[in-house]
């Protein structure tokens, strides 16, 4: 498995979230260098000031535009190209975050026949993300850490479509969540992560609790 972690990041200051995630998993945290290419059991952090996508499994970095009012949406960005890039095979994962961010980028993976799961909105730290996406009609699962990354894995290794009852009961689990109350948001962060074979547990996906978003892409 690679995963790619896309968050909202000022972009003057550093991001110390590659050394985070580097204490919570034994896989190779990385942060993002323009023109990586994935490998497997390694882990890919998106840089300040840039924004990313991938194509033919590389990762290309985009400066930010600066002087402008339009919405920073780094998530949307990322998934969008997933989307493209692995169509049917594409899962994203929104977690805890504000706004919106994702939400557009799950409506492309839906669009292509992939899987989004979002981190249940009662358990996230700032919900807004989360709920977006749940309102919108495009999360197939709403699930609580450490279960989320759980049935991530199980997913990643067993793939395929449909799902059948386990994917009816995640849409049933996403529409309660939809009764979750609402919490004041201050800031936001996102993760994205993508797949070329499933982990041998989901211990690697344990330093998530700070992240806010994210993709997973089967191979």
């Amino acid at each position: 498995m690679a995963l790619v972690l896309v968050q909202h990041l000022d972009r003057t200051h550093p991001s110390f979230l590659s050394e985070a995630l580097a204490r919570a998993t034994t896989m190779i945290v990385t942060q993002v260098e323009n023109g990586m290419r994935l490998e497997p059991d390694r882990v890919y952090v998106i840089p300040p000031n840039a924004d990313m996508v991938i194509s033919h499994d590389v990762l290309t970095l985009r400066p930010r535009e600066s002087g402008t009012a339009k919405l920073h949406l780094p998530i949307d960005l990322f998934f969008r190209s997933l989307a493209a890039e692995r169509k049917s095979q594409a899962i994203g994962v929104i977690l805890s975050g504000t706004a919106s961010d994702g939400t557009e980028g799950f409506k492309a993976i839906k669009a292509e026949g992939g899987i989004t799961f979002v981190q249940d909105p009662s358990s996230a730290r700032f919900d807004g993300m989360p709920h977006s996406a749940i309102d919108a009609g495009v999360a197939d699962y709403s699930l609580p850490l450490p279960r989320l990354a759980e049935e991530l894995v199980r997913v990643a290794g067993t793939r395929t479509s449909p799902f059948g009852m386990r994917r009816r009961q995640g849409m049933r689990t996403t529409r309660r969540s939809t009764r979750s109350s609402r919490s004041s948001e201050m800031s936001s962060a996102s993760a994205s992560m993508s797949t070329r074979r499933p982990p041998s547990s989901a211990d690697s996906l344990a330093g998530w609790r700070s992240a806010g978003s994210g993709t997973c892409r089967n191979t």
